[in-house]
């Protein structure tokens, strides 16, 4: 037989430690096989996803060693909303996410005898529409590929730099090929309430990992401890962090960087985003918040009556995004026509973006006009088309209610 080591000048084991000897001495003296190696598993990059595409690509990937089979299964670790796979079993499959925020994806590999794992974060971004402001830091006005616009950064402090390098991970380069970077603060003005902030980075100047670590506060709160891009995505590579739930009570968000002793803080960008929730506490089914705008109050209106006296109840007024007050804004007005099938009845309205019938407002139907019942979903087909920030929606009754039928949209 071959000998089991050999400590010679040359050898490849002589600085392997006592144990794994050992070891490698009672495997060959009784003959057992060499311990089982786990699977070699990867989740794929970290990956931001914007409102309101809400299905991400999973690129998976995972291997035996000894060429043994492998179950593999994702899985959700963390995150405040549902996360449903395409396929849990499958290595390259979608996620489709419930609710903005930062997920922690798993993808597990077991071969019958060992496991192994890898994760991956998924930072889900509210919808635009929701942006209050957004910041190029150290770079030029830019609309971004969802059609947010970032202004040029204005502010003085610390330093910026740029590059011409593109950057994986994003649709968005401009925004992660320049840099605010040193000592700085960003105070926007914004109305009190409760905001979600995308921070944006990427390590446009630093090749290896340890080059520069740093923290960033918001609203005088860590959001970003020890940071080190490089270690986490590498040079040239896109990494965003979603901080949720910042209140702001004196009209200013804050943006800070903190010099963690490794090099200089940096920022690439950042998104402010709205997080109020649209509360209805008189239960009116009009947000609160729409009627102390226009009412200075919850009890201004209760949806049924017209304050301008335009035809339009303020429910509906609310509903197209409309001043309840003006009468030349008319909000959701209803139109209703024959379709091109047979003599099937069809309404169209306008409402604002993001609304939905059976949540925000209900449908109900009627043959004598003295009662008036839900509309059953299975009953009609809807067709919607959103062009900037309002839908246009379609309602084709499918259901023979006879010669004579009514229908209404009402509060839910």
């Amino acid at each position: 037989r071959q000998p089991m080591w050999n400590n010679g000048e040359g050898s490849d084991i002589e600085e392997r430690d006592n144990e794994e000897i050992l070891r490698r001495i009672v495997n060959f003296l009784v003959g057992v096989e060499a311990l089982n190696s786990p699977p070699t598993v990867g989740a794929g990059s970290d990956q931001t996803l914007f409102l309101p595409d809400d299905s991400v690509n999973l690129d998976g990937s995972a291997s035996d060693p000894e060429g043994a089979s492998l179950t593999t299964a994702w899985t959700k670790i963390s995150g405040p909303g549902t996360v449903t796979f395409g396929d849990a079993s499958a290595v390259d499959t979608t996620a489709t996410f419930g609710a903005s925020g930062t997920y922690v994806l798993r993808l597990t590999g077991d071969d019958g005898e060992a496991t192994a794992f890898d994760e991956v974060t998924i930072t889900v971004v509210p919808d635009q529409g929701n942006v209050v402001t957004a910041i190029n830091s150290g770079g030029d006005a830019y609309t971004a590929a969802d059609g947010v616009f970032y202004s040029a950064d204005t502010i003085s402090g610390g330093n910026t730099f740029d590059t011409d390098d593109p950057i994986s991970g994003t649709a968005d380069d401009p925004i992660y090929q320049s840099e605010r970077w040193g000592l700085f603060t960003y105070e926007v003005s914004v109305p009190d309430g409760t905001y979600d902030v995308l921070l944006q980075f990427a390590e446009i100047f630093q090749t290896s990992d340890g080059n520069r670590v740093f923290d960033m506060l918001v609203e005088g709160n860590l959001a970003a401890n020890n940071l080190d891009i490089h270690a986490l995505v590498g040079h040239d590579a896109a990494h965003d962090i979603l901080v949720s739930g910042v209140a702001v009570s004196d009209g200013s968000l804050t943006i800070t960087s903190v010099d963690a002793g490794v090099n200089n803080p940096k920022l690439s960008g950042f998104r402010i985003l709205s997080a109020e929730v649209d509360e209805d506490t008189d239960g009116d089914g009009i947000a609160d918040f729409w009627e102390i705008e226009h009412f200075g109050n919850l009890t201004g209106t209760n949806g049924a009556i017209d304050s301008d006296q335009n035809g339009v109840a303020d429910f509906f007024e609310y509903l197209g995004d409309a001043d309840p007050n003006d009468p030349s804004e008319t909000g959701l007005i209803l139109a209703a026509g024959l379709s091109g099938a047979g003599n099937l009845m069809t309404l169209s309205w306008k409402i604002k973006e993001g609304f939905e019938i059976g949540t925000d407002y209900k449908a109900e139907v009627s043959t004598n006009l003295s009662q008036w019942n839900p509309l059953p979903p299975e009953h009609y087909d809807l067709n919607e088309t959103t062009t900037a920030g309002r839908t246009a929606v379609d309602m084709t009754l499918t259901h023979d209610y006879g010669n004579t039928v009514f229908t209404r949209l009402t509060s839910p």
